[in-house]
């Protein structure tokens, strides 16, 4: 297994987040890989969706785990193996932290990993701050 993590600091409060990233249909809002996503359901754990990227194929999705307010994971399904995105919000000195992990598993991760590491840094940090951007804007027009 190989591992990426992003994490971010906000003053934007965690339902504010939460509400963009249970709103499935909008992720390509902060996610720029993303032509779109859909999810069959509700937000909950083992529910199933798909994402539709810029390019490549569309990639199934089920969603492993989801603890309100708290931090969801989701199950991507490739060719050559499997994906594990983690999004994880807790609090620190009274700002919202927002941590964002990818993991890949399967025989192929470790070449998968490699041809992925040199712009995953990179596009771990801007959904994220895409992700406060979003979450701010739509706080304040409530």
């Amino acid at each position: 297994m190989r591992k990426f993590a992003y994490s971010t600091e906000t003053d934007v409060k965690p339902e504010a987040i939460w509400a963009v990233l249970e709103d499935v249909s909008a992720w390509n809002t902060w996610e720029s890989g993303l032509k779109s996503s859909r999810l069959s359901g509700e937000f909950v754990s083992q529910s199933i969706g798909e994402l539709n990227p810029i390019s490549g194929p569309k990639i199934a999705m089920r969603l492993v785990e989801v603890i309100r307010s708290h931090r969801f994971s989701a199950e991507l399904k490739y060719l050559w193996g499997k994906m594990e995105l983690i999004h994880y919000l807790s609090s620190r000195n009274g700002k919202t932290v927002i941590t964002r992990e990818l993991r890949i598993r399967g025989f192929k991760a470790p070449i998968v990993a490699m041809f992925l590491q040199d712009h995953l840094s990179d596009r771990l940090s801007n959904s994220l701050k895409k992700l406060v951007w979003v979450a701010r804007i739509r706080a304040e027009k409530k």
